[in-house]
């Protein structure tokens, strides 16, 4: 298992640099001067070329992506084109939110997906499989900013009991009790993809439970829970656990809708601001975070595969 491992995180090193590269040059590839946008409409044409070539855009594209490149590799993501603050620093200011949230997010997929799941598959083709499968299509189906909008009428503006947006800091404001800003938004990330968690639980539960050794474990006397919980979820473990390692970055993603529905103070609207003004090394820092994230979850879920199946060595 350690060789594996060590070989796995030297397979980062590749990878690592091709998404470099190609979050540099996608970077490069939007319209419109960085420079340009941070002046505003009213600055002149010289004023313009002197930041462009203060900011060093006027160089070759090559030439400013070995500088960005070897800046990274110790550490220095460079600094932001509107913030003028480091890239970590600014993307380590929103980041509290956005990790908050997919926690919470994920949270919520496990607690409501995974039961549900198996409930459904061990009381089949019964009426609470038969709601838990109609809940869980509309779950799938229904878009993230309409099921925020709704879930925000009717907690927050009908009932009042969540804020409607925003979000103070947990930790610098010292109260646990601004988590309650994020219950609406974890919701929206959460119900969507806990629908798709309970039709694939589902579904790989109903496989296992045909098979010969869980008659046999019926057989034996052993409880109903025991054959559950210990012989047929163990070993429908490896797809769900694929399903949640792959969630946890897909709730990154779909924060950036989440946080501009409720208007949270996370790196979903960084993202969209740093876009709108063109300010490149934001979007490269968060680009290459994210990539790393995902091929660190992926390498998560490949160790816990041999720790819950004793068939896989690596």
């Amino acid at each position: 298992m350690g060789t594996y491992i060590v070989r796995r995180v030297l397979g980062l090193i590749p990878a690592m640099l091709l998404v470099s590269v190609v979050a540099f040059m996608f970077m490069h590839f939007i319209p419109g001067n960085p420079a340009a946008v941070r002046l505003g409409p009213s600055a002149t044409t010289e004023q313009i070329e002197r930041l462009t070539e203060k900011m060093g855009l006027n160089e070759p594209v090559y030439i400013q992506f070995e500088r960005w490149f070897w800046q990274v590799l110790q550490g220095d993501f460079g600094e932001s084109l509107f913030f003028q603050q480091s890239v970590l620093s600014v993307i380590g200011s929103r980041a509290e939110t956005s990790i908050l949230l997919a926690t919470l997010g994920m949270m919520v997929v496990v607690l409501v997906g995974l039961p549900l799941g198996v409930i459904s598959a061990v009381r089949r083709n019964t009426w609470i499989d038969q709601v838990s499968l109609t809940v869980s299509f509309l779950g799938a189906g229904i878009p993230d900013f309409w099921l925020g909008l709704l879930l925000m009428l009717v907690f927050a503006v009908t009932l009042g009991w969540f804020p409607t947006s925003g979000f103070p800091s947990v930790f610098a404001e010292g109260g646990i009790a601004n988590l309650r800003y994020l219950v609406l938004p974890a919701l929206t990330l959460g119900i969507p993809n806990a629908a798709l968690l309970t039709r694939l639980t589902r579904s790989s539960m109903l496989e296992i439970l045909s098979l010969d050794y869980i008659s046999t474990a019926k057989a034996k006397g052993l409880p109903q829970r025991t054959v559950i919980l210990k012989h047929a979820l163990r070993n429908c473990a490896i797809p769900v656990i694929t399903t949640i390692a792959f969630t946890l970055v897909i709730l990154m993603a779909q924060a950036v809708v989440t946080e501009s529905v409720f208007a949270l103070p996370g790196i979903g609207r960084l993202v969209i601001s740093s876009v709108l003004r063109r300010d490149y090394p934001v979007l490269q820092g968060v680009l290459l975070l994210t990539a790393f994230l995902y091929l660190f979850v992926n390498l998560l879920a490949d160790v816990a595969y041999g720790l819950l199946d004793p068939r896989i060595r690596y």
